[in-house]
């Protein structure tokens, strides 16, 4: 039966498997360093206070700042002088509200 077949034709050697592609490194989330933080935007930060708490915003613009001894939470420290003297819309909109307010 040898004889029959003859010389068998030389195998082909497999080709070796390719290592596996690297996966690209994942990228880091676009994060300001540590020792910085976000500006705030104190100027729309007064204007929201003052759409949500009108009455303490008139309050803290005819004082022209915190009242003494005041009957609500206080907003941050650095956004008094904001509400105090910003022209944003909501700001001047209470400025004519007092003045109506103090025609009548």
């Amino acid at each position: 039966m040898t004889d029959a077949l003859g010389e068998a034709p030389a195998a082909v050697p497999a080709e070796p498997p390719r290592p596996p592609t690297p996966e690209p490194p994942a990228l880091a989330a676009a994060e300001p360093p540590a020792d910085t933080e976000p500006k705030r935007d104190l100027a729309a930060e007064a204007e929201l206070y003052a759409i949500m708490y009108p009455r303490r915003a008139k309050l803290i613009r005819s004082l022209g700042g915190l009242p003494d001894n005041p009957d609500f939470g206080l907003p941050d420290p650095e956004l008094v002088p904001f509400i105090a003297t910003g022209t944003t819309p909501a700001l001047l909109a209470l400025d004519a509200e007092a003045l109506q307010e103090a025609a009548n």
